[in-house]
């Protein structure tokens, strides 16, 4: 990081840069050697903290000479690799990564308002994902491109799914692309709903996705998450740290769920860690309701696999990786004496 930063070749005012991470500066201007046009972004010590990862991505592209910076428009143009295609538009420097991220992925996008981009995804459908956030994208690519459910793929036709976790919106949708009659969809986090009623409205399917606004867990009650300076992620919840926005989260038992819904086709978990609580309180008559079930595990899935097994379920694991020192990775159920 360092010989990036002192290279002349990219910073006018590198030094500046060490005088905030220190804190002897609380705040200063770094000057990028952009073309045709000089780049500056303020910097203080929350951007170094919260930022770096945003931050290394901009001195990257300026010393592959992939950024250019039109100051009498204030537009700059960034290029993927190879420099094969490029983006230009208004500065927006939180947006860089995605952009950079896109531009490498060859996905179609456009602005969607000051705080979003959207994307082509397939069929006329589109999907909706922050501007200044690298969580969307990479699960927005995980879902519809890299098929991280492909698992589900031969049950969803016709089917009626449970979609616990919905985040943004993604995984309902790719089940509906896959001919999912109805999908039942719960995100308990309250911005994260929000844009995931975004991309339902966008695509038209308030009628083919129920989305409501709880988590899940053993009992009816509020729960407090603590945000990163990133807001809402894909990873809230998996350690409850006590720093940055607090946020309540309304939970509910799975069996409620199961009450409300009746015979479930397909389930899909991804709950951060509150799994556990869920399948291994939900009583068996419920559980049996559902005949394919995949669950993002956070930690030993033996549990899990024992519980499922003992109650009428063939279980096993399909994906699996450490994350954060925790086991993650994906678990997939059948019940034994389904019919379909």
């Amino acid at each position: 990081m360092a010989k990036i930063i002192s290279n002349s070749k990219i910073i006018v005012n590198w030094w500046d840069f060490y005088l905030v991470k220190w804190g002897i500066k609380k705040n200063t201007t770094l000057l990028l050697k952009s073309k045709p046009d000089i780049l500056s972004i303020v910097l203080d010590k929350s951007m170094i903290l919260g930022r770096m990862t945003l931050i290394k991505t901009v001195f990257r592209l300026l010393n592959e000479d992939r950024i250019e910076y039109y100051d009498d428009s204030k537009e700059m143009v960034i290029y993927g690799k190879n420099k094969e295609i490029n983006r230009r538009g208004h500065l927006d420097i939180k947006a860089i990564e995605n952009i950079e991220r896109l531009l490498n992925l060859r996905l179609p996008f456009e602005e969607y308002g000051a705080d979003f981009f959207v994307l082509d995804i397939d069929k006329g459908f589109k999907f909706i994902i922050r501007k200044d956030n690298i969580y969307d994208l990479g699960v927005a690519n995980e879902t519809f491109f890299k098929g991280e459910y492909s698992s589900l793929s031969a049950y969803l036709k016709g089917s009626t799914v449970l979609d616990i976790g919905s985040y943004i919106g993604d995984s309902a949708i790719k089940f509906i692309l896959e001919g999912a009659k109805k999908v039942y969809s719960y995100e308990p986090h309250p911005g994260l709903f929000k844009i995931a009623l975004k991309n339902m409205e966008l695509n038209n399917l308030n009628n083919k996705i129920i989305l409501k606004n709880y988590g899940v867990g053993d009992k009816d009650e509020v729960v407090d998450i603590y945000e990163d300076n990133l807001g809402a992620t894909s990873c809230f919840g998996l350690e409850n740290k006590k720093g940055g926005r607090k946020v309540k989260l309304k939970i509910t038992p799975l069996q409620q769920m199961i009450e409300e819904i009746g015979d479930i086709d397909v389930m899909k978990m991804d709950c951060e860690g509150a799994e556990f609580k869920a399948i291994l309180s939900c009583p068996i008559e419920y559980l049996r309701k559902i005949n394919v079930m995949v669950i993002e595990y956070h930690d030993d899935p033996l549990v899990l696999i024992e519980h499922l097994k003992r109650n009428g379920f063939k279980a096993r694991i399909i994906h699996q990786c450490v994350l954060a020192n925790k086991n993650t990775g994906l678990l997939f159920a059948t019940r034994r004496d389904r019919t379909n």
